[in-house]
C-alpha cells in the first residue's frame, strides 16, 4: 500500500467515526464537566495537575459551554483529565451513495439507534 492510500484509509476511519459520532448532542454541562464528572475528578485535582487554581478550571468550564474556550486550553484540560482531545469537521448532510469525500458511505454514516453522551463515551472509548 502507498503511503496515499494509507493516508487515505486513515482518514475514511476518522471521518466514519466523527460522522456517526455527530448523531450525539453536547451535554447541557459541556463535555470538560461530563469528562472530568466521568473520570471522578474535582476540579481542584484538575487544577492541580495543570498549576491552575480550582476556579480557573470552572472558568475553563464555563468558557467551553459558552463556546468560547481556545482549542489549546481546551486540549490542556483535557490532557490535565487524562483523556485527548478529538477535533473534526463533518458534511452537515448525509453523503450520497458512492460518495468518497469524507470517505463515508450512507451504511456506514448511520448513528448508532441509542443516543446520549454516556452512549457516545462509550462508543469512543471501545474504538479505542
Amino acid at each position: 500500500m502507498n503511503p496515499q492510500e494509507s493516508g487515505k484509509n486513515s482518514i475514511d476511519t476518522v471521518a466514519r467515526a466523527l460522522f456517526a459520532a455527530r448523531g450525539f448532542p453536547a451535554p447541557r454541562v459541556g463535555w470538560l464537566k461530563m469528562s472530568r464528572t466521568h473520570a471522578q475528578l474535582s476540579t481542584r485535582e484538575v487544577g492541580r495537575r495543570l498549576k491552575v487554581s480550582h476556579q480557573a478550571i470552572s472558568q475553563f468550564e464555563l468558557a467551553e459551554r459558552r463556546g468560547r474556550i481556545s482549542l489549546a486550553n481546551l486540549r490542556r484540560v483535557a490532557e490535565a483529565m487524562g483523556c485527548e482531545l478529538v477535533y473534526g469537521i463533518v458534511p452537515k448532510e448525509k453523503p450520497t451513495a458512492g460518495q468518497t469525500s469524507p470517505g463515508v458511505t450512507p451504511k456506514q454514516s448511520a448513528p448508532p439507534e441509542r443516543k446520549g453522551t454516556a452512549m457516545l463515551l462509550e462508543l469512543l472509548r471501545d474504538r479505542l
